[in-house]
């Protein structure tokens, strides 16, 4: 209940006749004015009355939304269910227009704060008090008893109401004075006064004076909420009376009384809304009662009647609904599937958990199997190895639960199987190159990378700076420190298939489990201390260089070959190398100088706080030259990496050589744009740049004689078969390596020297590029010739067979065996055409690019022939040794491979040797005798019976690289029956390699045996 201060609100409360009374004030000491509200309640209602402040104050604003805000907290839905403007009749006729505009604008405010804040659309009722002040007004309701004075004196709207509430009262307000007018009678009869009676006759003039005044205001104050909904339910007029004092008795006589009719009617609204009734007050007004208290009239029935009713015309604005639906949608669909979805997501986070916590047993298992049985075999404990670091990745990256102290102890395994194999090498490499720098005896690279990163990687390695993955995989690769534990002790790099494992493992160390903290290394701190102190002027200005160069890289673009040259020419000229355009003139006097600069000031400090005073101009003259250097180095990459473009068939070359080698050749304003670039002018000293080229067109007229040779071989070549051929290939590439050598001739008095082995590396790539199709002709035959000759009779008749397949029951004939694998059978003759190929190398690199498989073919094929045959013999001949073990309740034992049978006891300590030859037999038989005298026997008779039985013997390796085979009997030993066991010792070698390893039944055989990017 709003309303200015006066306007009769709490009586109108007070006199509701719903036994309302107050209850809650917020300030209980206070003057009513003061308070924000009073809440009032009574008969299952809460009425609350705001103080006049907040309505008719405008800076009352921030009040009112408090007072919304608490209500609308303590009652989510539908907060409210009505509002009354309670406004006195005398306040219309005193104030202009304009301040009943204002009046009304700033009521509208209100009910717009109300509707959005509670996101409801309730009732209005307008109640005009004090309305006895109307003239006429009490004299036409003094005769009335209080029957009457409790009804309904006003009108009451439809509900929904009609989008213009001014022209419903307006028709219902005329009807309510028409209604007056014809009830004056009724009156004037109860009035025998005539200033009363003149004063009665004029009301309903009176009151329809007052019809303007109420439009302009309900205009404004009952206008649409934003959302377009009316809200004006109700306009009714109440007064508050003196006691009435009772009239003089009336001059007509009882009779003429008595005819009199006995009510007055007050109409409302004929289109009320259900449940609204139409007011009709008893007929003829009884004898006025004489009271001590003031008369409140036509206010009761405004409540019980109306008010009651439409507690439940109350409804959500469309705002609200729309979010009350979307809280509802929210609630019983998008919760749920949210629910759902956490539910499933944890279901699956846990399965997934599960399963890489048993991803990480399994090769955790795998690789203590293989530690025990192969310790020397590093491929397939690199295999092993690698197996445990891609579960352990998967599983470090998924981050479920349960899954950290499970990664931890895997990681701890995959460490402790890495350190003998790689870490431990790499790290005491490192040390070794850090500790012969104090001595001076190690000399930094040029480029930048030098010791400074040397060092950095070593102490990110013990946790003592903060990883840079690039950074330690760059310096550890470098110098293949990673691979040292691998490599062959007297030089050389190992095979390819090490090598690809080795390397897969130092991604995971470096990305996955040194970020992780799970790759934990001791390493030298006092001799990273000694270096600072000793070198760590040196030291400091690389690593300060490297900083500034990395920071500086990404603000300048790429610098590609192809600038160098002419948009025709690209076709037959390219390069591998981009350079960046911070390595030139225009970038040192634009930013590197000034960087430098800057960057000197913090190193002087730095250098000072280890005792390496430095003065600022020394450090810039060192920092300019780390910038000279680099300039030169990577512009001289681009030159050497000079390529002839698009020679994708070999067919194509001879045109190529015209092109490079022909009055417009690309390649000498390639290599002068390259070498001018050189040209580097740093604080008034200029770097060497661009040569004497007069060597160019002399190079090119060399590479121009290889053009009838390309040709001589292509029509020699164009119906015989490359891979039979190999003189002519032979011959050609030594005139490609002759051009090189003639080449670096020509270029001897090229200097500096650096820029002389570009150059050479530059026409190296050249040459290279000519002849790389070759590459790809050969090995696609070579191919043809792998798979018809060596896969597919493999794979169809020896491959799903005992010895190839383990558990298989069908064996392969060792008449196959031999015709296959002896030194002139199916295997060998490829072979022996693979490597004479791999034999020709041009400008230093292998002509023909195999498959990273072909080392582990190639060695299988060597181990196998060295033990099934003798020289270049093509038949079977298989050699091995063994010795025999005593073991407890054993009295003899004999062991027969073939036709030779040994005794234990015959020789105790003796090392015994087989031979199994073409024709056999190759049947193997175990005897044993127990000490109660009973034999126990284990035989095979097959033609791979010796190896059939050693496999039953659950091999184990033993000390040496020997093989221990034992075979379990069951035997009656003094009454009881006990376990007696047989113990064969094989020697280390390729035997027992057939028999536990991969030798035979790890035999795979690849379907193709070139390199997928051959000729590339």
């Amino acid at each position: 209940m709003i309303g200015p201060a006066g306007a009769g609100k709490t009586t109108l409360l007070t006199n509701a006749g719903l036994g309302l009374d107050p209850i809650i004030t917020t300030d209980a000491t206070a003057k009513a004015e003061s308070n924000a509200f009073t809440l009032w309640l009574g008969e299952g209602a809460v009425f609350i009355e705001v103080a006049g402040r907040l309505l008719s104050d405008g800076d009352a604003q921030h009040d009112w939304r408090t007072l919304l805000w608490l209500i609308n907290r303590e009652r989510r839905y539908l907060a409210l269910r009505g509002v009354f403007i309670v406004k006195p009749l005398a306040e219309q006729f005193r104030r202009t227009p304009t301040e009943n505009a204002a009046d009304a604008t700033l009521t509208r405010d209100r009910l717009q704060v109300m509707t959005n804040l509670t996101g409801t659309v309730v009732p209005t009722y307008v109640v005009i008090s004090k309305a006895d002040l109307l003239g006429g007004f009490k004299e036409f309701f003094a005769a009335s008893d209080a029957n009457v004075r409790e009804q309904v004196l006003g009108l009451t709207m439809p509900w929904p109401p009609e989008r213009d509430p001014v022209h419903g009262v307006t028709v219902e307000y005329e009807r309510l004075l028409d209604r007056l007018r014809d009830r004056r009678l009724l009156a004037l009869g109860a009035s025998n006064v005539e200033p009363a009676q003149r004063k009665l006759i004029q009301f309903p003039a009176q009151l329809r004076a007052a019809l303007p005044y109420l439009t302009d205001y309900l205009a404004i104050a009952a206008r649409p909420s934003q959302d377009g909904q009316p809200t004006l339910r109700s306009v009714c007029l109440t007064s508050i009376l003196p006691p009435p004092q009772r009239p003089p008795a009336p001059v007509t006589s009882d009779d003429a009384d008595a005819a009199l009719p006995k009510s007055l009617f007050f109409a409302v609204s004929a289109a009320a809304a259900p449940g609204t009734v139409r007011q009709a007050p008893p007929a003829t007004p009884a004898a006025v009662p004489a009271v001590d208290r003031p008369l409140v009239s036509f206010v009761h029935e405004l409540f019980a009647r109306v008010v009651k009713v439409d507690a439940s015309l109350a409804s959500m604005t469309a705002a609200a609904h729309r979010h009350w639906r979307q809280m509802r949608t929210a609630c019983l669909v998008v919760i749920p599937l949210v629910v759902a979805a956490l539910v499933a997501l944890n279901v699956w986070t846990t399965w997934r958990g599960l399963n890489l916590i048993d991803g990480l047993c399994q090769p955790q298992a795998a690789l203590r199997e293989n530690q025990r049985s192969s310790p020397s075999d590093t491929t397939t404990h690199l295999l092993a190895i690698d197996q445990l670091g891609t579960a352990l990745g998967a599983a470090l990256a998924h981050h479920g639960s349960g899954l950290g102290k499970a990664g931890e102890a895997a990681s701890e395994q995959y460490v402790r199987a890495l350190r003998p194999l790689l870490l431990d090498a790499c790290l005491q490499a490192m040390r070794a190159e850090l500790a012969s720098l104090r001595h001076g005896s190690t000399p930094a690279p040029v480029g930048g990378h030098g010791d400074a990163d040397l060092l950095r990687a070593y102490q990110m390695l013990g946790g003592m700076l903060d990883a840079h993955p690039a950074l330690i995989t760059r310096t550890l690769l470098d110098e293949r420190r990673w691979f040292r534990g691998v490599d062959p002790v007297g030089g050389g790099t190992c095979e390819f298939r090490i090598e690809a494992l080795a390397r897969q493992q130092l991604d995971l160390c470096i990305t996955t489990l040194l970020p992780a903290g799970l790759l934990r290394i001791d390493i030298d701190r006092p001799l990273v201390d000694a270096l600072h102190q000793e070198i760590g002027d040196r030291l400091l200005v690389d690593q300060a260089y490297g900083e500034l160069i990395q920071r500086l890289t990404p603000q300048f673009g790429v610098v590609a070959p192809a600038t160098l040259l002419s948009e025709p020419q690209y076709s037959a000229l390219g390069a591998a190398t981009n350079v960046s355009l911070l390595y030139s003139q225009e970038a040192w006097d634009g930013a590197v100088a000034r960087a430098i600069d800057k960057r000197a000031g913090d190193l002087v400090v730095a250098l000072a706080k280890l005792a390496l005073p430095h003065d600022r101009a020394t450090v810039i003259s060192r920092l300019r030259q780390r910038f000279v250097d680099d300039h030169q180095r990577r512009w001289l990459a681009v030159v050497a990496s000079m390529r002839a473009a698009q020679v994708r068939d070999f067919r194509d070359t001879a045109g190529q050589i015209d092109r490079l080698c022909g009055e417009d050749s690309p390649v000498p304003r390639f290599i002068a744009g390259a070498l001018t670039h050189l040209r580097l002018n740093v604080a008034d000293t200029t770097t060497r740049g661009a040569t004497d080229s007069t060597w160019v067109r002399p190079c090119l007229q060399t590479i121009s004689s290889l053009r009838s040779d390309v040709i001589d071989y292509q029509q020699a070549m164009a119906f015989a078969k490359r891979s039979t051929d190999v003189e002519r290939l032979r011959t050609l590439i030594g005139r490609f390596n002759a051009v090189s050598a003639r080449i670096g001739e020509l270029i001897a008095q090229v200097e500096p020297p650096a820029t002389r082995t570009a150059i050479q590396a530059g026409f190296d790539g050249l040459l290279r590029s000519l002849v790389a199709d070759l590459d790809r002709s050969h090995v696609d035959e070579l191919d043809r010739v792998w798979s018809e000759q060596v896969f597919q009779p493999f794979d169809a008749h020896l491959a799903k067979r005992f010895p190839f397949a383990g558990d298989a029951a069908d064996e392969v004939p060792l008449v196959e065996f031999a015709a296959f694998f002896n030194p002139n059978g199916t295997l060998w003759t490829v072979l022996a055409q693979l490597e004479t190929m791999r034999d020709i190398t041009v400008l230093g690199r292998p002509a023909v690019t195999l498959s990273d498989d072909y080392p582990r073919v190639l060695r299988n094929a060597q181990d196998l022939r060295a033990l099934f045959f003798v020289g270049s013999s093509p038949t079977l001949h298989l050699r091995f040794g063994y010795r025999m073990q005593q073991r407890e309740h054993v009295r003899d034992l004999r062991v027969q491979f073939g036709a030779t049978t040994n005794t234990l006891y015959e020789r105790p300590d003796a090392r015994y040797l087989v031979e199994l030859t073409h024709g056999g037999p190759y049947g193997a038989r175990i005897s044993l005798q127990a000490v109660g005298g009973e034999w126990k026997h284990r035989e095979d008779t097959g033609e791979w019976g010796f190896l059939r039985l050693l496999r039953a013997g659950q091999p184990k390796s033993g000390t040496g690289g020997d093989l221990v085979c034992t075979w379990e009997h069951e035997a009656l030993i003094a009454g009881k029956t006990q376990n007696i066991k047989a113990t064969l010792v094989l020697d280390a070698g390729n035997m027992a390699t057939a028999v536990n390893g991969n030798l035979l039944s790890g035999l795979v055989l690849p379907r193709r045996i070139v390199r997928l990017d051959a000729g590339r």
